[in-house]
């Protein structure tokens, strides 16, 4: 108590700690990084490969596969995924959370050196962190023509303006880690040759290749002439308008140069991309962030640079950059919504407490108890390295009517000894003595109850960490504020006086009810076993299904497209992008209801595609995606589109409520016909479900194969390795090397005009050394089949996944209930041997989290019957308090329901938080009552007197408790908005089991601090006095 008479002597520097506690919660406020959700990802490494014009198979067997054999054992490593696409793929490494990441990637860098050798024309593989399919862009850029100005190919005609202008200039945003140009279309240098008459002048593709890679300069090395010293050098580097100058054979004794037989010219790479922006057609440009950025500054940044670019550049060559995503619309929308919460909140905390305090100068004593604990908390977000998102401000906003709880005792009982004629000063130290006990209890059990998730792993840990310091932080604060600021204040705010409280009726009838349902013994025997056992029935009867995470999503709706197999990029732009554009049209001008503010349109590799769609008015969402299931994005032969709405709580990069089949084994065949058993399945078992297969479920991407023609080849003088390469330079092209013209490093490309069907390819011809020039049909025989355009490997096994994301109204636990009684066991019958199932995704991090929490749970028991029995001394008073918690639970699962009336609510991993948040809370009444009963019966009073004091004068501070706490969470539960969702749950089970629990501990603690009364009275003879609630 030595702190309170300090500060009651020196309200200066009370006013002055008070002073720089704020200053410094107001600046970290502002420097803490601002994100929607708290770094939910595990540590995660990408090796990109790229091989041009190969097959996924191919890529799968001379990259991918030595990869993954590398990266065997790598410490902390939990999964190893791998794809394989045309020309491209790569391996994404995930590691546990605290791994060494420095050390993995030099490790990494380390075993990739150890690799054997790559194909001539594949790159060297490349490592970035993070995970290239999972990890979300912090913003999409279009660069598109201003209105009245039309270009063709904006990747052509703008490349190399883009690549030296705007790419530099995007990747200097502070926090930007890289600049993908998703669009792009670099330049090569082409060599386009007739194969007839190259054949019939006896040369090779080949030989042009390494004519022309051969001219380039080369150093010869120093030498000394006299007094100075000479660097010889042979420059054979040609310009490639000369490069047709160069001599590729001999014809008698006339030169053959390269312009004879070939064409060489400067060419941009065959389109890969095409993307508009609402109809228009626009330059794809993604950014991702670093670890530590902040989301909104980042934005923030970028948008200036947006319109330095438009009023420059850009607008001189008539271009305009737009936002196609920008991330920081939703975390500014969110943690709007949780800001205003929390300010209503307060509001609605202080006015309750105005109703019943009514002393303006007391009132505003115990209002600023809220601010600075919070500011408390603030600070140590600040020092712990943590960011300022949706949980963290959650976390504030719960402890908006929580911490006002210590001022409030401290207060209530300071006035207490006034109105009992107590001198201003003696009633503050005795009242903040009298007191300081059972806050302390209260303060420990509601740090105490935080203990277990600070030290959770895993994504749960990560995501409820900054509301576990929050709110621990705030509290532990809050004490301090009720025992300093307080005392300090006091001075000023009895000056005048206290009105009295007008409520004293209340209390005494609160407390003369109490006591006479309590009576008689068998009564309080009754009221236990029908509190206690009714509760736990009660929880056991209405336990709401586990989900993983809330249902949050976006006014976004993504579509995500599987474009006709075998198709090239170049009929979806032709066929399909017009016919999406003109559906659209008419919602996009408004003509047509649900109105669309715009959309973003974009296919790749002529096999996949998205379509981004933005309704003008959010509450047209649901109407909006029915038109785009139903209307738009239909009709389409061989075409495969899945509409949703986007998710807020986008996890890894995935949707936090996404269940994943994964099929694997050797035979690509057998996955894809087990997945295509479940894919047809599941809707039959959860209706309004739309499964995914990845990769599809068809081998029907068409494969010309070749099949060389052993003893023709041999005979001829060739290889097999000759004859692919002469037959790749007649289809895709042949890379020969790189040409650096002193500013950037292009591809050399030999390769002939396209072939337009088998038949011509056969005819086309090859020199050969020993027999002449044949045919590729007489070195090999054709054959048409299929093949997968993508293939995807998990763990080092092939691998075909089926995902899908429940309804809205059906929780991820129903959901995989349904998969394992309805689906698996069609799935397993017709599984051929050596096929495996296991499900991944959400489902299995459900289990993980459901297993923690339990742990968690069970701890925080144990901490707080071990606090409470060291803090009373005695067991028997500890489990006085505990058995409080059933009921308060009952209370949260009621209020789980009811809100569950007005709408979809599970008992989700954030709600499940809330139980263990109520246990912190719901004891400190019982520990209130516990105490005083505990004090006034050490002096002498008889049992029943001592627990009809402390129930009168426990009342005010247990109700405005109660009250302050609810008030300040009612926000977060009635008030709709962004994100909304994701608080709802939590809020309305600490709300609700705060009341019930408040309400049913007003008897049942009564009733349990009343057993034994009667046996103790025979002891101690009860004194003459009237007890609160009778007749006097």
């Amino acid at each position: 108590m030595r702190l309170s008479e300090l500060s009651q002597h020196n309200p200066a520097a009370v006013a002055a700690a008070v002073a720089i506690v704020v200053l410094f919660g107001v600046l970290a406020l502002l420097r803490l990084p601002i994100q929607l959700l708290p770094d939910t990802r595990q540590p995660e490494l990408f090796v990109n490969v790229e091989w041009r014009e190969a097959a996924p198979t191919e890529l799968e067997e001379a990259l991918i596969e030595p990869i993954e054999e590398a990266m065997r054992g790598l410490p902390g490593m939990v999964e190893m995924r791998s794809e394989a696409n045309r020309g491209r793929g790569g391996v994404g490494l995930t590691f546990e959370v605290g791994t060494d990441m420095t050390r993995v990637m030099l490790d990494v860098v380390s075993r990739l050196n150890t690799l054997p050798p790559l194909p001539p024309d594949a790159e060297e593989p490349q490592v970035f962190g993070g995970d290239s399919w999972q990890t979300e862009n912090a913003a999409s850029l279009l660069v598109r023509p201003v209105e009245g100005h039309s270009v063709p190919d904006i990747a052509v005609a703008y490349q190399q303006f883009i690549e030296e202008v705007v790419e530099p200039r995007l990747a200097r945003v502070p926090g930007v880690s890289r600049v993908n140009l998703e669009g792009g279309r670099p330049r090569e240098v082409r060599v386009v040759f007739d194969p007839h008459r190259l054949a019939a002048l006896g040369i090779t593709p080949q030989r042009l290749a390494e004519t022309v890679v051969a001219a380039r300069d080369v150093s010869a090395g120093f030498a000394d002439v006299g007094r100075r010293q000479f660097t010889v050098r042979v420059t054979g580097r040609e310009p490639v308008a000369d490069l047709g100058g160069l001599v590729v054979g001999w014809s008698e004794d006339r030169p053959l140069y390269l312009r004879d037989v070939a064409d060489v010219r400067l060419e941009h790479v065959d389109p890969v991309w095409f993307a508009f922006r609402s109809g228009v057609p626009a330059y794809y440009i993604t950014l991702q962030r670093t670890s530590d950025s902040n989301t909104v500054e980042l934005i923030d940044g970028l948008k200036e640079v947006i319109e330095e670019l438009n009023a420059g550049p850009l607008a001189t060559e008539k271009l305009m950059i737009e936002m196609s995503w920008d991330a920081s619309v939703y975390v500014r929308r969110a943690i709007g919504f949780v800001q205003e919460s929390l300010a209503i909140g307060i509001l609605l905390a202080v006015g309750g407490l105005w109703y019943f305090l009514r002393g303006p100068r007391a009132l505003l004593v115990i209002g600023a108890s809220i601010p600075i604990s919070l500011f408390f908390a603030i600070i140590a977000l600040h020092l712990l390295g943590r960011s300022l998102n949706v949980v963290s401000l959650a976390g504030l906003a719960f402890s908006t009517g929580i911490v006002i709880d210590a001022a409030l005792i401290v207060q209530g009982n300071v006035l207490r000894f006034l109105q009992e004629g107590r001198s201003a000063w003696d009633a503050t130290v005795e009242g903040a003595r009298e007191v300081l006990p059972a806050l302390v209890a209260s303060m420990l059990t509601s740090v105490a109850i935080f203990l277990p998730i600070l030290f959770m792993e895993g994504l749960e840990g990560q995501l409820f960490q900054d509301l576990a310091i929050t709110m621990s932080v705030s509290h532990a604060a809050s004490l301090l504020v009720a025992m300093t600021v307080i005392p300090a204040a006091n001075r000023w705010a009895l000056a005048k006086g206290v009105p009295a409280d007008q409520h004293v009726h209340w209390w005494r009838a609160m407390t003369g009810f109490a006591m006479r349902l309590t009576e008689r013994p068998a009564a309080r025997l009754g009221w236990i076993a029908g509190i206690t056992g009714g509760s736990v029935l009660l929880v056991l009867l209405l336990a709401p299904k586990v989900d993983y995470l809330p249902v949050a999503q976006t006014d976004l709706i993504w579509n995500n497209i599987r474009l006709p197999p075998g198709g090239n990029i170049e009929t979806a732009r032709r066929e399909f992008a017009p016919v999406v554009i003109e559906r659209l049209r008419p919602y996009l001008e408004g003509t047509r209801e649900p109105a669309i503010k715009y959309y973003n349109l974009s296919a790749w590799g002529g096999f996949g595609g998205a379509a981004a769609v933005y309704p003008r008015d959010p509450r047209d969402i649901q109407e909006m995606l029915r038109v785009l299931r139903e209307e738009i994005m239909v009709g389409f032969p061989d075409t495969s589109i899945f509409a949703q709405r986007g998710s807020l709580l986008n996890v890894d990069g995935d949707n936090a409520r996404e269940i994943r089949m994964d099929f694997q084994g050797a035979d690509l065949g057998a996955l894809m016909d087990a997945a295509r058993v479940a894919v047809d399945a599941i809707p039959e078992a959860i209706p309004d479900t739309q499964p995914q297969a990845f990769p599809g479920l068809e081998l029907n991407q068409p494969e010309l194969q070749l099949v060389p023609d052993e003893w023709r080849i041999a005979r001829s003088g060739l290889t097999r390795t000759e004859v692919a390469a002469s037959i790749r330079a007649m289809t895709g092209g042949l890379w020969a090397g790189e040409y650096f013209d002193g500013d950037e490093r292009l591809d050399i490309i030999v390769r002939s005009p396209q072939w337009h069907s088998p038949e011509e390819l056969a005819e086309l011809p090859i020199v050969t050394p020993s027999a002449g020039v044949q045919t590729v049909g007489d070195l090999t025989s054709l054959r048409q089949t299929v093949g997968p355009a993508q293939l995807v490997r998990i763990d080092g096994r092939r691998t075909v996944s089926v995902t899908m994301q429940p309804p809205d109204d059906l929780t991820l636990d129903e959901s995989l209930e349904a998969l394992k009684e309805q689906v698996e066991p069609k799935v397993r019958e017709a599984m051929a041997p050596g096929v495996q199932v296991a499900y991944a995704g959400s489902a299995n991090d459900l289990h993980e989290a459901l297993r923690a929490m339990a742990q968690n749970f069970l701890l925080a028991l144990v901490i707080l019957l071990a606090l409470m029995a060291a803090l009373f001394r005695s067991i028997r008073d500890s489990l006085l308090v505990m058995a409080v918690l059933p009921v308060s639970v009952a209370g949260g699962i009621l209020a789980l329901r009811l809100v569950g009336v007005f709408g979809f609510q599970a008992l989700d991993l954030l709600t499940m938080i809330g139980f263990i948040i109520l246990l912190g809370l719901v004891v400190n009444a019982a520990i209130l009552l516990v105490d005083q009963t505990r004090a006034r019966e050490r002096t002498g009073l008889p049992r029943r007197q001592a627990v009809a004091e402390a129930l009168e004068t426990r009342a005010r501070p247990i109700m405005l408790s109660t009250l302050t706490a609810v008030l300040g969470m009612a926000p977060l539960i009635f008030m709709p908005g962004l994100g909304a969702e994701i608080y709802r749950g939590l809020a309305a089970v600490v709300a609700g089991g705060m009341i019930v629990g408040t309400a049913f501990t007003w008897v049942l603690m009564p009733s349990l601090l009343r057993l034994g009364e009667e046996r103790r009275a025979r002891v101690v003879e009860p004194q003459d006095a009237t007890l609160p609630g009778e007749p006097a």
